[in-house]
């Protein structure tokens, strides 16, 4: 049974997310011949380290260090009695 992967970051014009390609006969993972992301979407602990996914992983690691340092600060202020 064949099945279509769609990419997450690329669009089409007219007909949405671009369909991604399989790699090999061998293994479930798909590659987008427009950006490079790849996808296994049997396994959802897969790491794909293409330009776009490694920017959204910079920018989750920067906002939760942030928060980090909110709640660390906010709890080192000393408490009105």
């Amino acid at each position: 049974m064949s099945r279509e992967v769609l990419c997450r970051y690329c669009i089409t014009a007219g007909f949405g997310f671009r369909p991604m390609t399989k790699r090999s006969v061998d293994t479930e993972e798909y590659v987008c011949l427009g950006c490079g992301h790849r996808a296994q979407p049997d396994n959802p602990h897969s790491l794909c380290a293409c330009s776009r996914c490694e920017s959204v992983e910079r920018n989750f690691l920067a906002k939760f260090r942030n928060e980090v340092r909110t709640h660390e600060f906010v709890a080192a202020m000393p408490s009105k009695c």
